[in-house]
Parts: structure tokens; C-alpha cells; sequence
């Protein structure tokens, strides 16, 4: 069997990996984004659905019914668009593993070529000293009264042939060594190529997973915002002024949730110009416990039991110490 069979078997099913591969990131990559970023609401959607002022009757039961209804269906919506980005991002890295493992077995047949490379060398060396032997062996003669040579015609004619054969196979060895390197590199260009679309595909990926946590972390936020607000609201003595508003004389000055994510700069402009929502996640965890030790205070055992069905997790984190 030639040296180049076992070499171009490893190589076909490198060439069926990296079919697959070309139609895999397509697949993962490109319809993951489309697919979620077409769905994620916007902060000004979700904004317009949680009020940042109290009032009697975003404050009622209905009221506060009917923002629990949109808080559990946003968080829905958002929760299984992370796992659309999650399971994609898990592909592409399944993937990049493939491409990793073909760039090995190039390297490893790389190696295999520059130590038969090296061998040949050696063996051109041997059979050009054999073949030196081998003459002066045949120029030898013996005095009288034996006479003849050392190494009777026939005998040396065979172990020619026997050199030339080897020097024949030697040549075939040499001719394949130097013949893969260039198709090596040509997988070699493929695999580096496709890690490339990978990486942008993975990047793109990330991208959309921070504006989704950036929308769960303001749902969040707005949120606990209303049930806080609507907390000092029942416990307020005089709850309202002529407008139907929380009268802000009695229950204090509230800093409101979009001011407070506002002098945060948690806002999608800087999440989409790079910013990471985790960088945030302290001041939000800080933000949540302030809101229920107030809460806590003020004995709205009511409100804490909706604040904690909700389950809030932020980016993923449970942060609350009452």
C-alpha cells in the first residue's frame, strides 16, 4: 500500500467535515440572529408598558394584575430567545471543536511527511554507499591460485536490482512528501477560514445575548419599580393628590426606575456601542435590595410576596438579602 493512500483517507473525511461545517454556520449563526433579534422588544417598547409614576389604579389589584401578566410574558418571551442563542452559540462552538481537530490532523500529518522527509534522506544516503560497496565489493579480485573476483557477476547484478528497486520506492516516498504539503495547506486555509466565520458568528451571537440581558435587566428594573412605588403608594396616608397621582409630599421624593437606569447609563445605546449588561449587575442587585428593604419597612408584606413570585434574575443572579 502507498504511502499517499492512508494520508488521502484522512483527508476525505476532512473534506466531508468541512462540508458540514460550511452549512452548519450558516444554520447556527445566521438564522440564530435573524430569528431572535427580529423578536427582542425594544426599550422603548418596554418601557411604554411599565408606568413610572404610582396611581390608584395602576396601583389597584387589577392594575398591578395587569402589569404581573406583562412582566411574566415579556420575561417569557425573553427567556426562550436566550435559549434559541444559547443552543447556537453551543453549536458553533461544537463546530469550532471540529475545525480544531482537522487542524491538528493536518499538523499531525505535516509531522508524518517532515519525519519522512527526513528518512529518505537517509535512505538515498545509504543506497548511493551501498551502491559504492557494492562496486568496489565487485572489483575485488583473489590472487592465484583461487582467482575470480569477491562478488561473483550474478550476485551483484541481483543486489543492484534490489538498489534500484529501493531507490525507485524511495523516489515514489519523496515524490508524495512533496507533493501534500500545498493540498495541506489548502485545508489548512479552509479550516482557518471557517473559524473565522465561527468567531463573527459567535460574536454576533454575544452581541444579541447582551440586549437581551439588557432588556431582562430593565423589565426587571421597571418592574420592581411599579411594585416598590406601589408599596409606598398604599402606605402612604394620603396616596393621592387631585390627579389621581401618588402624592409625592406625603410618601417622599422617589427617584424613579428610568432615572435611576438613566444616571446608571443602562440604556440599549451603550449596551449596542459595547458595553457589557454584566458590568451593571452590582448596582441593579444594589438597586433591588434597596427597593425591598423599603418595602420591608414600611410592613408591605403584600407587595414582598409579589415581588419575590416574580422571581427575579437578573442576568441571571439572585441577589436579594431581606
Amino acid at each position: 500500500m502507498s504511502v499517499a493512500g492512508p494520508i488521502r483517507s484522512i483527508l476525505q473525511q476532512q473534506d466531508r467535515a468541512l462540508y458540514e461545517i460550511k452549512n452548519k454556520i450558516k444554520e447556527q449563526g445566521n438564522k440564530a440572529v435573524t430569528q431572535v433579534k427580529a423578536k427582542i422588544p425594544t426599550e422603548s417598547e418596554i418601557k411604554s408598558k411599565f408606568k413610572s409614576k404610582a396611581s390608584a389604579a395602576l396601583c389597584s389589584a387589577n392594575g398591578l394584575n395587569k402589569s404581573k401578566k406583562t412582566y411574566d410574558k415579556l420575561k417569557k418571551l425573553l427567556n426562550n430567545l436566550k435559549k434559541i442563542v444559547e443552543g447556537a452559540e453551543k453549536a458553533l462552538n461544537k463546530i469550532k471543536s471540529i475545525c480544531d481537530k482537522i487542524l491538528a490532523a493536518i499538523q499531525k500529518i505535516l509531522g508524518i511527511l517532515t519525519t519522512l522527509a527526513g528518512l529518505v534522506t537517509v535512505l538515498n544516503t545509504v543506497i548511493t554507499v551501498a551502491k559504492g560497496i557494492l562496486t568496489a565489493l565487485g572489483s575485488i579480485f583473489f590472487p592465484p591460485p583461487t582467482g575470480g573476483v569477491l562478488l561473483a557477476p550474478g550476485t551483484a547484478v541481483f543486489l543492484k536490482e534490489k538498489l534500484d528497486d529501493a531507490k525507485g520506492l524511495i523516489e515514489t516516498i519523496k515524490a508524495t512528501v512533496n507533493s501534500f504539503p500545498k493540498l495541506l495547506e489548502k485545508y489548512t486555509s479552509k479550516a482557518k477560514k471557517y473559524l473565522g466565520y465561527i468567531a463573527a458568528a459567535i460574536a454576533a451571537l454575544i452581541a444579541i445575548k447582551n440586549i437581551l440581558n439588557f432588556i431582562i435587566g430593565l423589565l426587571e428594573t421597571l418592574y420592581l419599580g411599579i411594585l416598590s412605588q406601589c408599596g409606598a403608594f398604599s402606605a402612604n396616608s394620603d396616596p393621592v393628590n387631585a390627579n389621581g397621582d401618588v402624592n409625592t409630599d406625603n410618601a417622599g421624593n422617589f427617584e424613579t426606575p428610568e432615572e435611576f437606569l438613566d444616571n446608571l447609563g443602562f440604556n440599549q445605546d451603550n449596551i449596542s456601542s459595547g458595553a457589557d449588561p454584566l458590568d451593571y449587575s452590582d448596582s441593579l442587585a444594589d438597586y433591588y435590595e434597596d427597593q425591598l428593604a423599603i418595602l420591608q419597612a414600611q410592613g408591605n408584606t403584600e407587595i414582598i410576596e409579589k415581588v419575590y413570585n416574580a422571581n427575579f434574575q437578573m442576568l441571571g443572579f439572585r441577589r436579594y438579602k431581606i
